[in-house]
């Protein structure tokens, strides 16, 4: 499984989508989170570039 090494945030109104793209720029997670789940998920995960 490849590591989560750049996090992007497109900040929204009531949701938040994020993207996971490892070092050869490939997605590896796309989700749509609650802000309680952005912050939840953001402090249980190692440093990275966001």
């Amino acid at each position: 499984m490849a590591t989560i090494e750049v996090l992007g945030v497109d900040l929204g109104k009531p949701s938040f989508h994020v993207i996971g793209r490892d070092t050869s720029d490939h997605t590896i997670l796309r989700k749509e989170l609650t802000c309680t789940k952005l912050i939840e998920r953001i402090a249980n995960t190692p440093s990275r570039t966001i």
